[in-house]
């Protein structure tokens, strides 16, 4: 998850989530929600895909309405959620 700068999430019980998806060409879409604890005074305003649950490869995600927690709650990507997968150079 990231903010409106793009910057990913941190603290609280923030962390990547570990996902399944099916890919059909160069797009992937998630095969179940995928929960994630939003610590308070962030804004979640997008998301990514990361090849590691740490650092690791960013392939891309895609931007979401912006909402702001004022104290700490749960975010859901829906299933089937998807983007087309970028591979960077």
């Amino acid at each position: 998850m990231v903010d409106e700068t793009g910057t990913e999430l941190t603290g609280g019980g923030y962390a990547r989530q570990a996902a399944t998806m099916t890919a059909t060409g160069a797009e992937a879409r998630l095969t179940a929600d995928e929960t994630f604890d939003v610590p308070a005074g962030e804004t979640v305003a997008g998301w990514r895909a990361f090849s590691a649950s740490t650092a690791g490869t960013n392939y891309g995600g895609g931007d979401l309405t912006a909402e702001t927690y004022t104290g700490a709650g749960q975010y859901v990507l829906e299933a089937d959620t998807g983007f087309d997968v970028s591979v960077p150079a």
